[in-house]
């Protein structure tokens, strides 16, 4: 059996373009085939690798070019809503 390829990962970035896409840690873990608790610990960096065919199947589904799900830092943008004059 080959060894599987992994990848280092960010999970604060995972989790900010989950979120920012309105999935759940469940719902996402569905799409992807994992289980929910897997999830949370890619997320929290429990796991401190990943496997390439996950990460791929996380951007896929998250639709985020995989370089940009792996950086160091998120990506995502927030809304800022201003306070008025």
């Amino acid at each position: 059996m080959p060894p599987v390829e992994t990848v280092r990962h960010n999970g604060p970035s995972i989790r900010a373009w989950r979120r920012a896409r309105g999935l759940t840690i469940t719902a996402l873990s569905k799409q992807i085939e994992i289980t929910p608790s897997y999830l949370s610990k890619v997320e929290r960096e429990s796991k401190t690798s990943l496997s390439l065919a996950l990460a791929c199947r996380l951007a896929s589904h998250l639709k985020v070019d995989l370089e940009v799900l792996l950086r160091e830092k998120p990506a995502v943008q927030k809304k800022v809503i201003a306070n008025g004059p």
